[in-house]
């Protein structure tokens, strides 16, 4: 479900919502095919980033322990109430990213542009509603740039599969 998002529709990545940073986001409900509990599963999206850089921008998120995909300041921020936030990468402003989460056996994996970049030890649950540009937590964490080209699965990604995902879409985010 769209919520707040009127005209949102960029041709920008050759197709991509546009978030406003204020209150803009889709509800995605609690999608049982995709991974609850502390099973393996991978995210993978094409975000542009905004022009400035400060505090929190919700890419991707759920309510179950209030796992997020975001950015904060000019980093990726992947947490899953593991009381450690995990920040990868130095990003650009105005720039496409894609950037891939894959749980494997309670293991987190980091990818920026189908390149591996870091993984952490983690079996916190991950479920529930799942929300685009905004926190399910807080009301006042939203993204404010494009998103595109979710993919979530409820399997772990094997690295030439996230290779393959980016090298088919990367032409449309150059």
């Amino acid at each position: 479900t769209l919520t707040n998002m009127t005209n949102n529709f960029s041709t920008d990545g050759a197709g991509s919502l546009t978030f406003d940073g204020t209150n803009d986001y889709v509800d995605l409900g609690s999608p049982s095919d995709l991974a609850t509990g502390s099973s393996n599963f991978s995210w993978n999206v094409w975000v542009k980033t905004p022009s400035s850089f400060s505090g929190y921008k919700m890419i991707l998120s759920t309510d179950l322990y209030y796992c997020y995909l975001s950015l904060y300041n000019n980093q990726f921020t992947f947490d899953t109430n593991s009381n450690t936030t995990h920040r990868y990468g130095t990003l650009s402003a105005n720039t496409w990213y894609n950037t891939t989460v894959v749980r494997n056996s309670n293991v987190d994996y980091f990818y920026i542009n189908s390149i591996f970049i870091d993984s952490e030890s983690d079996s916190t649950s991950v479920g529930g509603t799942f929300n685009i540009g905004r926190w399910n937590y807080n009301d006042t964490l939203y993204y404010d740039s494009n998103i595109s080209t979710i993919q979530m699965y409820n399997r772990a990604l094997s690295a030439a599969e996230i290779k393959q995902n980016y090298n088919a879409t990367r032409g449309r985010f150059q």
